[in-house]
Order: C-alpha cells, then sequence, then structure tokens
C-alpha cells in the first residue's frame, strides 16, 4: 500500500517502537501508584484516537477516498486475509494454546476476528501506507464484521455471545465520519482562502505532535486496564504466545500476499 517504500526511516520512526513500548510501562506504573490515577486517564484513550484520526484524514482528499472503492482487487485480498484467514488462524492458535480455558479462548477468538475500526488507519499513514484506500476499506470491514462476527463465535467457539451492533455503529460514527467530515470541512475551508492544505500539514511537521498524543493514548489505556494485567497476571502470560504468534504470521502472510499481489 505503500508509495514511499525506498524512503528512509525517520529517527522518530525508528525510535517509535522504543517510545510505545516505554509508554506501556508508563500506563502500568502510574496505575500501580495510584489506581485513581489510572481510571482518571480512560477517557484520554477515545479523545486521543479521535484526534489522531482527524489528523489521518486531514491529509486525504475525498476525491481519493471515492476512487479507492473500484480497486475491487485490494478489497478481494484485505477480505480473505481479514475474514477467511485471520480467523481461522485465530482458531489454530487459540484450540493449540487456549484449549483448556474455554473463556480465554472465546475471548481470543473475538479479539482477533473483528478487524480493528480506526486504529489501523492511525498505523497505516504513520508507515506511509495508503490511508485513502485504508478509509475505503474501513467501510467494508465495518459491514462484514457486523454480520459475520456471531457466526465466527459460533463456528469456530461453539458458543452464542450477543453482539451490541449499536456500539460497532456509533464507534463507527464518532471515528469515522465525524473526524471524515471535520477533515472535509478544514481542507474546503483552507481552500477558499487560496491555500494548499496538503502543503501546509506538511510544513506543520504533525509527525511528532501525533506520535505524542500515541503515546499517551498507549499509556492511559494500560493504566486504566491495569487492574486486569495485575489481578489475573496468568491469564495475561497466557494470552502471550498465541497472540505473539497471531500477529507475526498474519505479518509474514500479508508481507509475502501484498508482493506476490
Amino acid at each position: 500500500m505503500s508509495g514511499t517504500g525506498s524512503t528512509k526511516l525517520a529517527l522518530l520512526d525508528r525510535l517509535q517502537p522504543i517510545l510505545l513500548i516505554g509508554s506501556i510501562g508508563l500506563g502500568l506504573a502510574l496505575a500501580s501508584v495510584s489506581a485513581g490515577l489510572g481510571n482518571a486517564l480512560a477517557p484520554l484513550v477515545s479523545i486521543g484516537v479521535f484526534a489522531l484520526i482527524c489528523f489521518v484524514m486531514l491529509g486525504i482528499d475525498l476525491h481519493t477516498v471515492a476512487g479507492a472503492f473500484s480497486n475491487r482487487r485490494f478489497v478481494v485480498i484485505a477480505v480473505g486475509i481479514n475474514f477467511v484467514l485471520n480467523p481461522l488462524l485465530a482458531w489454530g492458535l487459540g484450540s493449540l494454546f487456549l484449549r483448556s480455558e474455554p473463556d480465554l479462548f472465546a475471548g481470543f477468538i473475538l479479539f482477533l476476528v473483528t478487524p480493528c475500526i480506526g486504529w489501523y488507519l492511525i498505523f497505516t499513514e504513520l508507515a506511509g501506507g495508503d490511508t485513502a484506500l485504508g478509509v475505503s476499506l474501513l467501510v467494508v470491514n465495518v459491514v462484514l464484521q457486523i454480520i459475520l462476527l456471531p457466526v465466527y463465535l459460533w463456528l469456530l467457539v461453539g458458543r452464542s455471545i450477543a453482539i451490541d451492533a449499536s456500539t460497532i455503529v456509533t464507534s463507527v460514527i464518532v471515528y469515522l465520519a465525524i473526524p471524515l467530515v471535520l477533515a472535509a470541512a478544514t481542507r474546503w475551508a483552507v481552500a477558499r482562502f487560496g491555500s494548499d492544505v496538503d502543503r501546509l500539514v506538511e510544513q506543520a511537521n504533525l509527525g511528532y505532535v501525533k506520535t505524542m498524543i500515541l503515546m499517551a493514548i498507549v499509556v492511559s489505556m494500560f493504566a486504566s486496564q491495569a487492574d486486569a494485567i495485575f489481578d489475573d497476571g496468568g491469564a495475561v502470560l497466557r494470552l502471550v504466545p498465541p497472540t505473539i504468534g497471531f500477529f507475526a504470521i498474519a505479518f509474514l502472510v500479508a508481507v509475502v500476499v501484498g508482493r506476490a499481489a
């Protein structure tokens, strides 16, 4: 998806994994000092994700999003990976590592068969990928995950779990529709004054701002959920091997398929 594959990574990009891992540690440390502080930071997750997606949308021309819908080859490949290969991979790893833990197994499947609603746009943009194509795929992901999630849970887990579709729809409105409208309105207003939005965004050097927001999100996320981690560390440790296995295999598959396509 990236058109800048030969571009050398900037220092901030190279340091980002270290900064994010450090943010996890900071979030857990804050929660261990004060549980109230961790809970107070919880709203920053939603606020930060909203702000980041607004920044991502600001750099996207809506005309390119409309054109991206015609890229049927990409959509078919992405849907095949997200809704066929990934669920089977999650089921295989869950069966291997978590079959004796039915609740963890169900949660593991639930986590991995649901494509992220908005997060991947942030990382697509950070990686220099085609964010317009990502936005077009988001619509497909949302529709299919609402339809297929109960089916996956019944087929792969053997359990019927109620899915609150209204929560997913609300998330789409908050983290996709509203940022898209705000970004489009901003681009229109800037253009009306005779300025180039893309040039202004480039000159503003928002990379550092986005990284700081992303770090704040990670700190807040782990601080607010630290109780679940500390209260049942054994469950967390049992989830680590299959989760690492899933993302490692999924990454390799995506690279191979991307190059083949």
